[in-house]
C-alpha cells in the first residue's frame, strides 16, 4: 500500500547530499529505508520544518541507524518524490561539481570542449578547498601543445564575471573553465586571454546524479593511498623521522629565503623585512599578498613614527592608512558600525579623505567562505598593539629576546611549552577596552558571550613557524650562533602544530588516518606533511604506482 505513493525514487548514497535536496523541495518529506529488502518509513518532516533544526535531528537520526543497522546490509535513503528531479540545474550546489569532476565522472567526454575538439584532459588537478581557484596543477593538452595550471569550476559560465575572476591576477593561471549553462562571453584572465571552455553535458550529468554507481564520495572519501596501506605494517617511529626530516627541510628552505638580507648590516632593512614576513604570515593564505604589500607600501618605520602620538590620534592615523589601502573604509557607512565605535569610524574617514591616496584595488574583496575571525580589521588591530608592545626595543630585538628567553625556558623550566606559549601570548596584547574582542567586525552588531583574540594561539604559532624560525635560523647561521640555532629546531619539535589546511587533510587521509592520528602533533608535524606533498604528491607524473616516498617508507 505504501509502495504506490513512494515511486519514482531518488537514489541518495551521500547524507550531505540528501539534506541539500531537502532543502531545495517545498512539499512533504518522507525518508525511507531500504533495510532487509522492506521499505520502512522512519521520517516525516514538513517544509516549516527543514533547516538547521532538522539538519540536526536527521544526522542524529542516521547516527542511531547506523549503530542499529548490520554493517553488511548498508543503508540506501530515499526521498517521496513524482516530478521534482533535476531538471532545473541551477539548483544543484557548485560544490558538487566539484565533486564529480574530483571523481572523474564528468570527464569523459571530448566533445564537451566548446570550439576545441583537439582538447584532452591529462589531469584534472588537485582539489582546493580555500580561496582560489578549485583545482590546481591540472595538465590538459590543447593540439600539439601542453598547458599546465588551474581549473575552475561554475554552475553558470557568466559567474566568471559575476565572481570578477577576469579582474584578479591569482586566476591568470587557470587553463580550463568548466560549466554546466553557458553563455555568450568566455572567461577572460586580466590579460585579456580566453580560456578554454568545457561545457559539462546535461545528459551526463543526470545518469551519473541517478545512478547508483555516481555514489557521489566527499572527496576526502577516497581510498589511502599507497603509502597508507604501506604503514599499516609500518613502525611510527620510522615514520615520525621521516615526517620530522621533512619538516627540517622545510624550515632550512624557508631560511634560504632570509639568507641574502643579512648579507649587508643595514638594521633598517632587517627589521623592514622582518615586518614584511610578519604581515605576510599574518594574512595566511587569503590575504597574504595584500597585507605584505601594505607592510611595503606602509613600511614598519613609517608606521613607528606614529606611535609618539596619543592612543586614539595613534588609532586614527595608523588605521585610516591600512584600512584605506585595502579599500574597507568606505565599504561600510556610518551607521553600520557600532556605537562605540561610530566616531572613531568617522575620524577614520576624514583622515584617509585627507591624504587623497588611492586603494591598492577596487577589485580587493574578504574571501568567501572566510572565517569571521580571519577579517583583515581584526587581523591588523592585532598587529596594531604587536607593533605597541615592541616598540621600545623595536621588532628585532623583541624577538631575538624572545628567543633567547625560550632558550633558557627549554633548558630550566619542567613545563617549557606552556611558559614559551604564555611569553608568546605576550608578544600579542589586547585590551579589555577594544570593541573588537566580543564582535567579530566593527559592522557586526551580535556580541559574542567570550573574549575573541585579535590574534590567537594558532595564528601565532603560524607567524613562528612561517616568520619568525626561518628568519632567525638565516641571522644565526650567518653568525654561527649554533645556541640559538639549536633553540629554534627544539622549538620546533616541541611547540604544538597550527591549524591545518586542505593539503594536511588530504595528506593525512593519504597516509591512513589510523596511522598518522598515533603521531605527535607538534609544530613540525603539519609542516612535515606539507613538505612531503609538495615533493612527492603534487607531482602526477609519477603516480601512486611509482612514489619514490614508497622506498622511503619501506626501509
Amino acid at each position: 500500500m505504501v509502495a504506490k505513493h513512494v515511486f519514482p525514487f531518488l537514489i541518495i548514497h551521500n547524507l550531505d547530499f540528501f539534506l541539500t535536496i531537502l532543502n531545495l523541495m517545498t512539499r512533504k518529506i518522507k525518508l525511507y529505508l531500504i533495510y532487509s529488502h522492506k521499505l520502512i518509513l522512519i521520517y516525516q518532516l514538513k517544509p516549516s520544518s527543514l533547516g538547521m533544526v532538522m539538519d540536526q535531528k536527521l544526522y542524529h537520526l542516521v547516527d542511531c541507524l547506523d549503530d542499529s543497522i548490520p554493517s553488511h546490509l548498508g543503508t540506501d535513503f530515499y526521498s517521496l518524490k513524482s516530478d521534482f528531479f533535476m531538471k532545473s540545474y541551477p539548483l544543484i550546489p557548485e560544490l558538487w561539481l566539484h565533486f564529480l569532476w574530483n571523481a572523474d565522472l564528468i570527464t569523459k567526454n571530448a566533445n564537451q570542449f566548446v570550439n576545441r575538439e583537439d582538447t584532452t584532459i591529462l589531469f584534472k588537478g588537485w582539489y582546493n578547498s580555500s580561496w582560489g581557484p578549485d583545482f590546481s596543477e591540472a595538465k590538459i593538452t590543447t593540439g600539439p601543445n601542453e598547458l599546465f595550471g588551474s581549473v575552475e569550476i561554475h554552475i553558470n559560465e557568466s559567474d566568471w564575471f559575476n565572481h570578477k575572476h577576469h579582474l584578479d591576477d591569482h586566476y591568470n593561471n587557470v587553463i580550463l573553465h568548466v560549466f554546466l549553462n553557458p553563455s555568450k562571453n568566455p572567461a577572460i584572465n586580466t590579460l585579456g586571454e580566453i580560456i578554454n571552455r568545457y561545457q559539462i553535458d546535461s545528459d551526463q550529468l543526470e545518469s551519473v546524479l541517478i545512478h547508483p554507481q555516481g555514489n557521489l564520495k566527499k572527496l576526502k572519501d577516497t581510498v589511502p593511498g599507497k603509502c597508507g596501506i604501506i604503514l599499516i605494517n609500518t613502525e611510527n617511529n620510522h615514520f615520525e623521522r621521516l615526517i620530522q626530516q621533512a619538516a627540517e627541510l622545510r624550515l632550512i628552505q624557508k631560511a634560504k629565503a632570509f639568507k641574502a638580507l643579512f648579507l649587508n648590516d643595514n638594521y633598517k632593512i632587517w627589521e623592514s623585512e622582518l615586518y614584511q614576513s610578519i604581515c605576510r604570515s599574518l594574512g595566511y593564505a587569503s590575504y597574504a599578498n595584500i597585507f605584505e604589500h601594505l607592510a611595503k607600501k606602509l613600511n614598519y618605520y613609517q608606521v613607528l613614527k606614529f606611535y609618539d602620538l596619543s592612543i586614539r590620534q595613534r588609532r586614527i592615523e595608523v588605521f585610516s592608512r591600512w584600512f584605506g589601502y585595502l579599500g574597507l573604509i568606505d565599504r561600510f557607512a556610518i551607521d553600520q558600525i557600532l556605537d562605540e565605535s561610530r566616531r572613531e569610524w568617522f575620524g577614520l574617514q576624514q583622515t584617509w579623505q585627507s591624504l587623497n591616496q588611492k586603494v591598492f584595488s577596487d577589485e580587493f574583496q574578504i574571501k568567501k567562505p572566510s572565517r569571521p575571525l580571519n577579517h583583515p580589521v581584526r587581523r591588523l588591530t592585532g598587529l596594531f598593539y604587536h607593533i605597541e608592545q615592541i616598540k621600545f626595543n623595536g621588532i628585532f630585538k623583541s624577538w631575538l629576546s624572545f628567543l633567547r628567553q625560550c632558550q633558557k625556558t627549554i633548558d630550566n623550566s619542567i613545563e617549557p611549552v606552556v611558559s614559551i606559549q604564555k611569553q608568546l601570548n605576550l608578544l600579542f596584547p589586547q585590551p579589555e577596552w577594544e570593541p573588537l574582542s566580543h564582535v567579530f567586525t566593527l559592522h557586526q552588531a551580535k556580541k559574542t558571550k567570550y573574549k575573541n583574540k585579535l590574534i590567537g594561539r594558532n595564528r601565532q604559532l603560524i607567524i613562528l613557524v612561517n616568520s619568525i624560525l626561518p628568519y632567525f635560523l638565516a641571522w644565526a647561521r650567518r653568525n654561527q650562533d649554533i645556541d640559538l640555532e639549536k633553540t629554534l629546531f627544539k622549538l620546533f619539535m616541541l611547540l604544538p602544530t597550527e591549524g591545518s589546511n586542505h593539503k594536511t587533510k588530504f595528506m593525512e587521509f593519504r597516509f591512513n588516518s589510523k596511522c598518522s592520528g598515533k603521531l605527535k602533533r607538534r609544530l613540525f608535524y603539519h609542516q612535515g606533511l606539507i613538505q612531503i606533498h609538495d615533493d612527492f604528491c603534487k607531482s602526477f607524473y609519477e603516480g601512486c604506482n611509482n612514489c619514490s616516498f614508497l622506498n622511503m617508507l619501506k626501509k
